[in-house]
């Protein structure tokens, strides 16, 4: 059975995709002799985009913060204590090993196009403070973490380990160098960070909690609340005694948690003296 992580991400993906497939094969075929409907593709695309940027605060001081830790982050070899991966930001000359991991990443087959503009989006994205996780011994692209948008109203921190890799250590390794180059900065202005996790990933779960992680509350995240409902009654089989016991100790009903995600806040200061201890 699917997780609810690979379900939901799945499903938001999909419809921004499709529309992103639609859109290229409405330019490669009709070029825009067809303008009302790429008008409309165009806006819905966008809407879902806001989806991700949700609440804005792009000020000039916080872009200038933004291009200084960037910068910094650039520079950084990107070696664990560890040594079985290196973490660092993502360059253009990695899109075709960029590309092969969004081909293994997804199930649908999309267009090259497609996978391209997710590809160049670790590079090319202006808001994100992506790290491409590699894993030495094969320099194969197995993952990413990082500052989803730096712009939202609250920090938060995302890290992803393909499938085959997982149960190794290597989400704790990635985050832990990830932390230490923040710390290494000195990014002054980020003093805690929220991380969201899917309510059945027990390991992520786990795994923040050995960073210091406090729960803090639920949040829509990704799936637009207006589609939550559609996506909890066609997801109801995902519900187990693991979801029904969280959703008991967080006194929601099970089915919320289908559409919804587990909001941690972590003390980047002390997570950062952790990993470093």
């Amino acid at each position: 059975m699917k997780r609810i992580s690979e379900t939901r991400k799945d499903y938001i993906a999909n419809i921004r995709c499709d529309i992103l497939e639609e859109l290229f094969q409405l330019v490669k075929q009709k070029g825009y002799k067809d303008l009302s409907r790429y008008q409309y593709l165009e806006e819905v695309r966008q809407a879902y985009d806001e989806v991700y940027i949700k609440r804005v605060y792009k000020t000039p001081e916080k872009c200038q913060q933004y291009s200084n830790l960037k910068e910094a982050m650039k520079k950084d070899d990107g070696k664990t204590e560890e040594g079985n991966l290196m973490v660092r930001m993502a360059k253009e000359e990695d899109l075709p090993l960029l590309l092969e991991y969004e081909k293994k990443k997804s199930e649908k087959q999309y267009s090259e196009e497609v996978l391209e503009v997710c590809a160049k989006d670790y590079y090319t994205n202006t808001a994100s403070l992506y790290c491409i996780i590699f894993h030495n011994s094969d320099n194969r692209i197995i993952g990413y973490c990082g500052i989803n948008n730096f712009y939202r109203e609250y920090i938060d921190v995302a890290v992803e380990i393909i499938e085959e890799y997982r149960g190794y250590g290597y989400g704790y390794e990635s985050l832990k160098k990830y932390f230490q180059m923040l710390h290494k900065y000195k990014w002054a202005e980020m003093k805690e960070v929220f991380i969201v996790i899917e309510p059945d990933n027990i390991r992520s779960q786990k795994l923040f909690a050995k960073l210091g992680a406090q729960f803090e509350r639920l949040d829509w995240y990704d799936l637009p609340p207006e589609k939550a409902e559609e996506y909890e009654r066609s997801h109801l089989d995902l519900i187990d005694k693991d979801l029904e016991c969280l959703a008991s100790k967080l006194c929601v009903e099970p089915r919320c948690l289908l559409s919804k995600v587990l909001v941690y806040k972590v003390n980047l200061i002390q997570c950062s003296e952790c990993a470093e201890g």
